[in-house]
């Protein structure tokens, strides 16, 4: 993995690297929000990768930002709540 960050933008994009040969980027940008910020997360489905694959990560995601969100509020996390859809 390689990050490529830039403080005066709000700039971390993550370079992942899935399997040989493959490189998929995730976005994030922190954005000016009122009296704090917003981080935005953009994730992209490499081709060829199978849809539950896909979702899997998407939900680990939302997880890590739930914990995130918790830590930078300042609120003690124990366990990562599950954020999967029920089905």
């Amino acid at each position: 993995m390689r990050y490529r960050t830039d403080e005066a933008l709000g700039v971390i994009d993550f370079h992942l690297s899935p399997a040989p040969g493959l490189e998929a980027l995730a976005a994030s940008r922190v954005l000016p929000n009122g009296d704090g910020a917003a981080y935005v997360f953009t994730q992209f489905q490499t081709p060829g990768m199978p849809e539950d694959v896909f979702t899997g990560q998407v939900h680990a995601l939302r997880e890590e930002l739930v914990i995130l969100k918790a830590l930078l509020e300042g609120r003690t996390v124990e366990a990562a709540p599950s954020c999967a859809p029920v089905a």
